[in-house]
């Protein structure tokens, strides 16, 4: 439910970024939200920032 209302507020741009960030980290840190849901939501609020994709362990098919 948290990261459903984060992604509405960056998708319809009614945040600040640095505000943003710091809501990011806590809710990481206090498990409200995973750390894929994290890097979603930072990715999304932060478009200027290229986060590459997670490359494959050796041996794990993709």
């Amino acid at each position: 439910m948290l990261y459903n209302a984060l992604k509405n507020l960056i998708v319809n741009n009614r945040y600040e970024k640095e505000d943003m960030k710091n809501k990011l980290d806590i809710f990481l840190n206090l498990d409200r939200i995973t750390l894929e849901q994290y890097t979603e939501l930072y990715a999304l609020a932060n478009p200027e920032i290229n986060i590459p994709a997670e490359e494959p362990i050796e041996g794990e098919t993709p």
